[in-house]
């Protein structure tokens, strides 16, 4: 793939993830944990199809699964933030206390 196409592609993702932000803030209805599955399996199917198919147009295969991921991401980030702070949480306590 070629820089610039992958550039494109980046940006389609950040461009994505803002729709679908900016689509899941009218949402109106509950939002429970079926919200996120259906959300991040709609992204792999997208996904996962565009690269079975092996379209051409990776920029919007990209796109799209970013328009998915829109009202996931905020809760992929702060999971990530509680992970690493918990890992490195327990690392500092074992290079601590490890001698002890």
């Amino acid at each position: 793939m070629a820089v610039k196409r992958g550039v494109d592609a980046i940006s389609a993702l950040w461009l994505g993830l803002l729709v679908g932000r900016l689509a899941f803030l009218g949402w109106r209805g509950p939002v429970d944990a079926r919200v996120l599955v259906l959300c991040g399996t709609a992204a792999a199917v997208l996904l996962g199809g565009g690269v079975a198919l092996d379209l051409h147009g990776v920029e919007w295969v990209v796109g799209a699964t970013g328009v998915a991921l829109g009202p996931v991401f905020p809760v992929m980030i702060a999971l990530t933030a509680i992970i690493t702070g918990l890992g490195a949480y327990q690392a500092t306590f074992y290079f601590k206390y490890r001698s002890l």
